[in-house]
């Protein structure tokens, strides 16, 4: 469902002058003491403590505060990147901004992506096989403990490098090959040298 970004402005005096209907949605749901108003009333309410303490942190000079929140609306969790800013007129700080951008896919895809993460690291070990994965430029963006136990140097250590950087292959595919193709190979052997050579 594709929503308008929820926006609120308040002054200075900490009450809200303007809210849209998606801020609004939220703010009903996150604070119980603006859902019992009518939504003219809730328009120019006094703003709830817990952003009043939000509103510290830019007072005291962060240029912008970012949250995340999660809130159930309709009886369905959402998850929110909010951020919270000081607004100026002519040099002068005349009160508070925010947006609260929804970022429930988000949440709900890196919540689904840990398990798979977990299953492919537990097929890796079990498989005892050399594993790497590049990007297009062949720089290396993941490898597998026995790479990392055979060259003698921790992952953080290798990734990021290019793949030639820790050998050649002593056949083809050759790097000018492998780079343009992108296509997978098979029973290549490719030297790389540990500390000892």
């Amino acid at each position: 469902m594709d929503r308008m970004a929820a926006v609120y402005y308040a002054d200075r005096g900490n009450n809200f002058i303007y809210r849209n209907e998606a801020f609004d949605d939220i703010a009903q749901n996150a604070y119980p003491e603006l859902r019992s108003r009518e939504r003219r009333e809730r328009l120019h309410a006094p703003v709830p403590n817990e952003m009043i303490q939000i509103f510290d942190h830019p007072n005291a000079g962060e240029n912008e505060v970012n949250i995340r929140q999660s809130i159930e609306i309709a009886g369905e969790q959402r998850h929110f990147r909010a951020n919270h800013f000081r607004v100026f007129e002519e040099g002068k700080p005349t009160g508070y901004g925010g947006v609260y951008t929804d970022v429930t896919l988000e949440a709900e895809a890196v919540t689904h992506s840990s398990p798979a993460e977990t299953r492919f690291q537990d097929v890796i070990r079990s498989a005892s096989d050399w594993v790497w994965e590049t990007d297009g430029p062949l720089n290396l963006i993941y490898v597998s403990n026995r790479i990392s136990e055979a060259l003698e140097a921790p992952p953080s250590a290798i990734v990021g490098r290019h793949l030639f950087s820790l050998g050649e292959f002593e056949t083809n595919p050759s790097r000018q090959d492998l780079a343009a193709s992108l296509m997978p190979f098979r029973n290549q052997i490719f030297p790389m040298p540990d500390k000892r050579g």
